[in-house]
């Protein structure tokens, strides 16, 4: 398939052979709110910017470790999405998955960044697994993602953006981070984190 091939189709409800791409380009289907049948992403190596952004109804399944790269606004709204095991993907741009509600996990082990808002209003994500080495994390990365309660390997983070865990209302834990030179004081403004 081409960049934008389905951007903006008010009308399509369903679609299959998903499963045999490995390249998904961007704004390939953007905008298709109408979208509802089961989207099978399970050898996609690249998913483009805006690739799947406000597929409201349409559950996407087979995020795994083949994917190397997450656009921006990629999976943007995308509310039937419920995990992101994507232990190779080594960018995870701005937006990527912001304003998916019911994504409970993600695996970002190899993330070199997180970008802005990555995972913004993620109300329902528990668990974040970053990389052993080193991640930049963007502005807003996981504001309001107030079902939040641990970001594995947290010590990798070697800078982190203006009110990265910003209500974050259940993550309590004690978070150390050794690589960051400067903390924004507003990283973690109304969470329930007690110390950095």
């Amino acid at each position: 398939i081409v960049r934008r091939c389905f951007n903006g189709f008010d009308s399509l409800t369903s679609i299959s052979g998903t499963a045999y791409l490995d390249f998904i380009p961007h704004y390939a289907f953007d905008s298709c709110k109408l979208l509802e049948s089961t989207v099978d992403v399970s050898n996609a190596r690249f998913i483009g910017i805006k690739a799947f952004n406000e597929c409201n109804k349409a559950l996407i399944t087979g995020l795994s470790s083949k994917v190397e790269q997450v656009g921006s606004n990629a999976f943007y709204g995308c509310y039937k999405l419920t995990s992101a095991n994507i232990p190779n993907a080594t960018i995870i741009d701005d937006e990527a998955f912001c304003h998916c509600k019911g994504l409970t996990s993600a695996n970002c082990s190899s993330a070199v960044k997180i970008g802005n808002r990555a995972f913004q209003f993620c109300s329902a994500l528990e668990n974040i697994t970053l990389t052993n080495t080193s991640v930049s994390v963007g502005d807003t990365a996981f504001s309001n993602c107030n079902s939040l309660k641990n970001v594995y390997n947290h010590e990798s983070i070697t800078s982190v953006g203006t009110n990265c865990f910003t209500n974050c209302t259940s993550l309590a834990k004690i978070m150390h981070l050794p690589k960051v030179q400067r903390i924004p004081s507003s990283v973690i403004d109304n969470s329930s984190i007690r110390y950095i």
